[in-house]
């Protein structure tokens, strides 16, 4: 059975946001529980758009920038990265402070652009992921809690659809359709490809609409 720890965060200042992730992770044996040393761990934050970070869109830099750091602090190497649907990787990352918070904890960033092709489990015969996000030794998944028109909600399973590669995403709308059941069962087909090793929701500030 997955473990789940809960905690009210009320803000993104960096020493509170640190002390109550910590906090967070105490259940669940702390990052170390999480992290190897010498592993290659890639942080997989919402990075939809090109928006700040208080218009909710994405993942908060604050939230990336604490486990990015308490990842190294745990001896793994860190990566970061995503493939936005609008805007370009390098801008969504400067505009969403993402690309800063990167630098602040030196991690890298790593655009998911190369694929891999998989078999798939029955529904979708093959499907083609980022090669950077197959390739890492464990994801630390940091999805952006907010409201979605098809799946009423996004959220950690919602988010590693960003492990689809650019315009690819839009071919796999139009596989699914209209149908929520399809598109769900095409989310879990990605998450069945590589659960990630944790998930941490950023919902301080969530999104509606």
């Amino acid at each position: 059975m997955e473990k789940i720890s809960l905690l009210q965060s009320r803000n993104y200042e960096i020493d509170s946001l640190r002390r109550d992730i910590i906090q967070l992770l105490e259940p669940l044996g702390g990052i170390s529980a999480f992290v190897n040393r010498g592993e290659r761990i890639l942080l997989k934050p919402n990075m939809l758009s090109a928006k700040r970070p208080e218009q909710a869109v994405t993942t908060h830099p604050a939230l990336v920038r604490v486990v990015a750091e308490l990842v190294r602090e745990a001896g793994g190497i860190v990566l970061i990265g995503d493939s936005p649907g609008i805007g370009g990787f390098t801008r969504v990352a400067e505009k969403s402070g993402i690309a800063a918070a990167a630098h602040e904890s030196g991690a890298t960033l790593v655009e998911f652009n190369d694929v891999v092709k998989l078999s798939g489990s029955g529904t979708f015969r093959q499907i083609q992921l980022s090669k950077a996000y197959m390739e890492a030794d464990k994801v630390i998944n940091l999805p952006k809690l907010k409201t979605h028109e098809m799946m009423t909600l996004t959220c950690a399973v919602k988010n590693l659809f960003g492990a689809v590669v650019g315009t690819e995403k839009a071919g796999w709308h139009l596989k699914a359709g209209t149908s929520r059941e399809q598109f769900a069962r095409l989310l879990l087909e990605i998450y069945l490809q590589k659960k990630p090793a944790l998930n941490i929701v950023d919902a301080i500030l969530a999104m509606e609409g």
